[in-house]
């Protein structure tokens, strides 16, 4: 993004990750008073402190990180360009230094520079969320990110030469693999379902007793072998006087904190697979609960 007012005719670009913008100034954290709100009374336009206590927050620098969009952006080209760029790692950033002349107008349009090119091999697994979508995604898992000195930044995301759509890669995250999500597979189908046979209420003393039971069925249409997880819920709660009870999880994982469900399993060509799954929920018989 060049607005300096000055054409670039022929001028070799280095190419930095570190924003100059950002705070460098690390917090200092000082010592936090606790104490009882007292409040001010009014006479007049002169306020009388009777004692009140104030917070005060350190302040901080802000910063605001902008991701680069290259929708309709001025190409700027060269025949294999990566070869050309070398790679300076300092302590907190990383620079690139790309030996080849470039011609770049001050006209306040982007153009795109051929950093670096890199293979990296991914890991394909199918995801359904058939509680809200029957849909079938495919996830790509990215692995060892952290050579690549990436900056947040939104990226444009081409499957099998086809464009898929956009999305937004933060290498700032914790976690140690990217997941891209490359679209729906319409060659398996998924089918969640209440299963009202099941289904039970009654009422013991003061409290009413429901119980809900759930199938999902995954059809795998395609002529090969998929690797697929299959994600689902049971409701948790914080209130006490709420009882949650796992009757059945059909084979599947539960991650008692969040009340995830995942099964994970390979489905052969043009194999089914069914999955139970229910739960019990007892709360006073005059309350309402929000299921």
């Amino acid at each position: 993004y060049q607005n300096t007012g000055i054409d670039w005719e022929d001028v070799r670009l280095n190419i930095s990750t570190n924003n100059p913008y950002l705070n460098k100034t690390k917090p200092t954290l000082n010592p936090w008073y606790v104490d009882y709100y007292n409040y001010q009374t009014y006479y007049g336009n002169q306020p009388v402190t009777t004692g009140r206590a104030e917070t005060r927050k350190p302040s901080g620098g802000m910063y605001k990180a902008e991701a680069d969009k290259y929708s309709g952006a001025e190409e700027v080209t060269a025949t294999y360009a990566d070869q050309f760029v070398e790679v300076v790692e300092h302590m907190i950033s990383a620079e690139f230094r790309i030996d080849l002349p470039y011609s770049i107008k001050s006209n306040n349009q982007m153009h795109m520079v051929l950093v670096k090119n890199v293979d990296l091999d991914a890991n394909y697994k199918y995801y359904t969320v058939p509680k809200y979508d029957n849909g079938v995604y495919l996830v790509a898992q990215l692995s060892k990110l952290d050579d690549l000195q990436l900056v947040p930044a939104k990226a444009n995301i081409f499957f099998e030469g086809t464009y898929m759509g956009e999305t937004y890669i933060d290498p700032t995250t914790m976690e140690d693999t990217l997941s891209l999500s490359l679209g729906k597979d319409p060659n398996i189908i998924v089918k969640r379902t209440l299963l009202q046979k099941e289904m039970k209420e009654k009422i013991v003393g003061t409290k009413k007793e429901r119980t809900f039971s759930y199938s999902i069925e995954v059809k795998n249409l395609k002529s090969t072998s998929i690797d697929i997880i299959v994600q689902d819920q049971f409701p948790i709660t914080q209130n006490a006087d709420i009882e949650i009870t796992n009757v059945d999880l059909g084979k599947g994982k539960i991650n008692e904190r969040t009340g995830l469900i995942e099964w994970e399993f390979t489905l052969k060509p043009k194999a089914s697979k069914d999955m139970q799954f229910s739960y019990q929920i007892k709360h006073d018989k005059d309350q309402n609960i929000n299921l």
